[in-house]
């Protein structure tokens, strides 16, 4: 037996442990809740099935975990405690007074579900290229009764439409990407647009970027927006070269206000931004002066 089927077979074994045993679940959750399981073993565990998470304000929703789920063993053994923890409330807190939120590079939909938690007002459109994510998308917002104000858009934003190809990972719920692709993954022509074209007439008061690196593309996609909603934007900056890249493309459209959101809170960018750890890679981009 080769090492690649030795493994599958272990993942196999582990999944269908955990995923007849409810119990063993809950037992697992309680344990990496308070701290009594070490994060390399819970981490290696397959959350199967529907969980119960809470938002920042403790509003409960649910989310489904199916095999290979990786970002659901992120977010459910400690209930969200273990991923972002300093940009979901910030999110939220935006939410609350927002419209319109565009949460692009969606993944499984969980800042989408938070923003309609956030405010029962908000309309949400959560663009997603991926099509297995898209699905996870629409069964979350199925689950949490969520499905007439959060609209799945199957294609990229960029700053052209077209089609583009689309790099799928093995493991599909790790984020795809429209760059070359690696040893092991799929590709799939995938629909691409621009936020001016996709989101044009709407109140956009919020958008959530997270493209692996093509931020760029993706906000001189919605420069029109930008000049005239205004909208907050959460951006990941996987490094330094691709903050400064976002900050000249927003720049023009009266950006003048940048923050990160740190592990100590939102802290103002002054000059050239330097963390050589990077462990929080989230910024918050603001044409007037943040005040929470």
């Amino acid at each position: 037996m080769t090492t690649t089927s030795l493994r599958s077979t272990a993942i196999s074994i582990r999944n269908g442990i955990v995923r007849r045993s409810p119990a063993m679940q809950r037992l697992i959750q309680q344990g990496a809740t308070h701290k009594c399981l070490p994060k390399a073993l819970y981490r290696r565990l397959q959350p199967i099935g529907v969980a119960t998470l809470h938002a920042p304000d403790g509003s409960p929703f649910r989310y489904e975990c199916f095999e290979e789920d990786g970002f659901g063993r992120m977010i459910v053994w400690r209930d969200m405690r273990d991923w972002e923890r300093t940009t979901q409330p910030l999110l939220y807190s935006l939410a609350k007074k927002s419209r319109v939120f565009v949460d692009v590079g969606a993944h499984t939909g969980i800042y989408s579900i938070l923003g309609c938690l956030a405010n029962p007002e908000l309309r949400v459109i959560a663009c997603e290229p991926n099509p297995g994510l898209a699905e996870r998308i629409r069964a979350n917002a199925a689950l949490n009764g969520l499905t007439e104000r959060l609209t799945v858009v199957a294609a990229a934003l960029s700053d052209a439409p077209g089609s583009a190809t689309l790099s799928i990972p093995r493991r599909r719920t790790h984020a795809a990407s429209l760059r070359a692709p690696l040893q092991g993954e799929t590709t799939l022509e995938a629909e691409v647009t621009t936020g001016d074209a996709l989101l044009s007439g709407m109140p956009v008061d919020l958008v959530k970027i997270d493209v692996e690196g093509l931020e760029s593309q993706v906000l001189g996609g919605m420069s029109e927006i930008l000049r005239t909603r205004a909208p907050h934007l959460i951006i990941e900056c996987l490094d330094s070269a691709a903050l400064e890249s976002a900050r000249r493309v927003v720049t023009p459209a009266g950006y003048r206000h940048v923050y990160h959101i740190s592990a100590q809170g939102i802290v103002p960018v002054t000059g050239r931004f330097r963390d050589p750890d990077l462990l929080y890679t989230n910024f918050l981009f603001c044409a007037r002066p943040y005040s929470d």
